[in-house]
């Protein structure tokens, strides 16, 4: 027989049984041909397989990789639950103590993440966990140059209210999916935009021959403008003030854009009819959908479409939804009340009063480190969205030229400090003396904030945004690991009948993705040398097989049980060649659930959790058995052990 292509290897169909030859193969007790019962009941070993075994496994073979693997290939997401007693992991008070003396090293003296202002810039940071009621760690500091403020505190602290810059476009977009949710994130802007209708209608002509001049906005989805995916303009046209300057440096006078203005010392659209008057002047940038383009703009709309939909104003759709329900009682839409904002300089220097009028729905608006603590708890937690939602929203929606670097909506996604593939959903922003940065890691369920106000505000909070991920990341991983050792890891046995025993080993390796199952024999049967025989593709051999288990976050509770989902990968390891270094693809996904036994997949496991948060038990799902635990990772007796003899 021909051995088929990696290509259809991929996509086999799932759960063909062996039916189809006349071996009788039957992975819960493998009691008859195509192997060999040798004298010993409790071991079966796999011989090498005949012409009508080998059609067998073209039939079942779990679908192979493009080449054999030298590391194991997870899949995308956490290699281990969310770690939930933080408080209490070392690694995380040694991270603590390094990223103290990491912050007084770049105030006061050397630092490999850069030199902080220690004169004239005050910052707020903050490290949290859904799981804990108390931050992880939040640190303060209040500049000497600032002391003695005309207008605002001194000192900062949690409560301080800065202005939050482009964070603004999160709370934006957070609110019109509580509101509406994300189902018009696919339908043209101009459904819920008259002024952009009519733009469509009057050039629809005109379109159909000349994309440089005019904007399809008919071809801009609602979800286009969360995801910077417009390809509109990134802000408004400016007025004769700033045009004023360009000619006295020595550009061409030109015709200024007719429009009205308003505020100081920045001049922005008055209202909103000023705003499409404005706008409508101005050229697209790129075709809707080709590639990001950094756009406020996109964001005043969009709020302009959820005001449209609803009815009600966008402040007043930003109280009702999100601030009132979540209490944020220090972030507003405008001016603060109040004296607890930190205020450099002056109001008008810092452009804390500046008002963007209807543009500040993408940078304008004021908050806390702890309002932004209550925000991003919220999302991670998915208080105010259905979970199906959030995980939604949490993805990225394009790639930039930058390959660590991806877009969301209207998230800036950018690749953790880790060793494998696990990101961090961030926004930033800077306004004025005021510079800010958001960072939410959902595979930890840990959030980052920095704050920063002064006129080294954005050097400030680009040190602290790669310090805290830098220091605090490798952290939660190895706490997270260890957490799934502690409650995972160890021997689940189960005694059968006539001698026979079913064993299986789970362990929580220092450098390896995912827990590792090391034994797993079913009634005798050694199933990773089956699974090696399985996996192997022509040209490999058997053996050689890692089994990873990977969290799925499916979970079910009946009364005082808690079952938790994992998945299995399994691949065939070999070391990589001088030639093989550095090549090779992760392509998991593709094999996942891609061989099931009565229906259920072979890679399925299920854990139940005790009260005390440790497994008690294992199953593997397509046998159909359930292996208590008998002995911790430490070794210690939990149950009667019960092993295989050595072959």
């Amino acid at each position: 027989m021909v051995a088929p292509s990696p290509k259809f290897a991929k996509i086999s169909p799932p759960g063909l049984i062996l039916k189809y030859c006349n071996e009788r193969v039957r992975i819960g007790d493998i009691t008859a041909q195509p192997y060999e019962v040798r004298n010993r009941v409790m071991m079966r070993s796999i011989k090498p397989p005949s012409n009508g075994e080998d059609r067998v496994k073209r039939l079942l073979t779990i679908p192979p990789s493009l080449a054999r693997s030298t590391n194991p290939c997870p899949l995308l997401g956490p290699d281990f639950p969310p770690p939930s007693n933080l408080f209490n992991s070392h690694v995380i008070q040694n991270a603590k103590q390094n990223l103290s003396h990491s912050l007084q090293a770049a105030l006061f003296n050397a630092s490999i993440y850069g030199q902080l202002d220690s004169n004239a810039t005050s910052f707020s940071l903050d490290v949290y966990s859904i799981r804990e009621t108390q931050p992880l760690f939040t640190y303060h500091f209040s500049a000497p140059a600032l002391a003695h403020p005309a207008q605002g505190v001194a000192t900062v602290d949690s409560n301080t209210i800065y202005r939050i810059g482009s964070i603004s476009k999160l709370l934006t977009v957070y609110t019109y999916l509580i509101e509406v949710g994300d189902v018009s994130f696919n339908q043209p802007i101009t459904k819920y935009v008259p002024e952009l209708a009519s733009y469509a209608a009057d050039h629809a002509t005109a379109l159909q021959s000349n994309e440089i001049d005019f904007v399809d906005w008919n071809s801009i989805t609602v979800g286009a403008l969360a995801s910077q995916m417009a390809g509109i303009s990134r802000d408004f046209a400016f007025g004769a003030a700033l045009d004023a300057e360009l000619v006295s440096v020595g550009l061409p006078p030109v015709p200024s854009v007719n429009s009205s203005f308003c505020g100081d010392p920045i001049q922005v659209p008055c209202d909103r009819a000023a705003f499409f008057s404005n706008f409508f002047v101005q050229h697209p940038v790129e075709p809707p959908f080709s590639t990001p383009i950094y756009s406020n703009s996109a964001f005043q709309i969009l709020a302009y479409a959820l005001t449209n939909i609803t009815s009600k104003s966008f402040p007043d759709l930003l109280n009702s939804s999100l601030l009132h329900p979540l209490q944020l009682d220090s972030t507003s839409y405008g001016l603060p009340q109040g004296n607890t904002s930190i205020v450099p300089i002056n109001a008008t220097i810092s452009w804390y009063d500046l008002d963007l009028v209807d543009e500040s729905p993408a940078g304008a608006y004021y908050s806390s480190i702890h309002d932004l603590r209550i925000l991003g708890t919220s999302i991670l937690s998915s208080s105010l969205l259905h979970p199906a939602q959030t995980r939604r929203w949490m993805k990225p929606v394009t790639f930039t030229a930058d390959p660590d670097l991806a877009v969301g909506a209207p998230w800036e996604i950018s690749r953790s400090p880790t060793n494998r593939q696990s990101w961090m959903y961030t926004v930033t922003g800077g306004l004025g003396l005021y510079s800010s940065s958001l960072a939410l890691l959902p595979d930890y369920e840990v959030g980052f904030t920095v704050l920063a106000a002064g006129t080294g505000a954005s050097t400030s909070v680009d040190i602290l945004s790669k310090m805290l991920p830098a220091i605090f990341v490798p952290a939660l991983e190895m706490a997270a690991r260890e957490e799934a050792g502690s409650a995972y890891a160890g021997t689940y046995a189960l005694a059968g009948a006539e001698g026979a025993s079913s064993v299986l080993t789970v362990v929580a390796d220092d450098q390896k993705p995912g827990l590792g199952v090391t034994r797993w024999f079913n009634n005798g049967t050694d199933i990773l040398q089956l699974l090696g025989w399985l996996r192997a593709t022509d040209g490999q051999t058997e053996g050689n097989i890692s089994v990873r288990l990977y969290p799925t976050g499916l979970q079910s509770q009946n009364d005082s049980i808690k079952r938790v989902s994992w998945r299995a990968v399994y691949e065939l390891l070999s070391a990589p060649s001088a030639s093989e270094a550095g090549a090779g693809s992760c392509d998991s996904w593709f094999n996942v659930d891609g061989l099931t036994y009565g229906g259920v997949g072979i890679d399925e496991f299920v854990f139940e959790i005790g009260r005390d948060g440790k497994a008690t038990s294992v199953e593997p799902r397509a046998l159909r058995s359930k292996f208590p635990k008998s002995r911790t990772s430490n070794g210690a007796k939990l149950i009667r052990d019960v092993l295989p003899p050595s072959p």
